[in-house]
This record gives C-alpha cells, structure tokens and sequence, in this order.
C-alpha cells in the first residue's frame, strides 16, 4: 500500500497556536510599561501611576485588532539601519 503526503496528519495544539497576553496587550508591552511605571513612581512621584494606566489603555486600543503590533514594533526598532560586511 502506497502512502502519500496527504495521507500524514500532525495534531495541532490550540495552546500552541495562541498568543500570551496580559489585559489584552502582549508580555513585552506590559512588563515595559509596568517597569517603567513602578520606577518613575518611585523616582518622581507616586502620580506617575497614572500616566502608566493611561499608557496601558492606549496601547490597549492599539492592539485590539492586532495583538503582536507592539512587538512588531519592538522588533524594528531593534534592527540596524546599516550592516556592514
């Protein structure tokens, strides 16, 4: 009996297939703006928790139609302008 490509399956798990996110924003995004938070509250003022609130909703709304967008953009920002040979 001849087997054929077709013929071969491989399971896919949904827990593979999904992104990770913290209150609808991606890991890196929120531990960004959670760190930064926690040290401009504890450098400047206790007010800045606000400002990190506010900046967790905007890149919220950024993201609720593509989840990865902030790493998208982490990732270009991290790539060089020139590479030399």
């Amino acid at each position: 009996m001849k087997q054929s490509i077709s013929d071969y399956a491989l399971p896919v798990y949904r827990s593979l297939s999904e992104h990770h996110q913290l209150f609808g924003v991606g890991e890196k995004a929120f531990y960004c703006i959670c760190m930064l938070t926690i040290v401009l509250a504890s450098m400047v003022s206790i007010f800045c928790i606000a400002l990190g609130v506010i900046a967790l909703a905007a890149v919220k709304q950024l993201c609720k139609k593509d989840p990865l967008l902030i790493d998208f953009i982490f990732e270009n920002l991290n790539q060089a302008n020139y590479y030399r040979g």
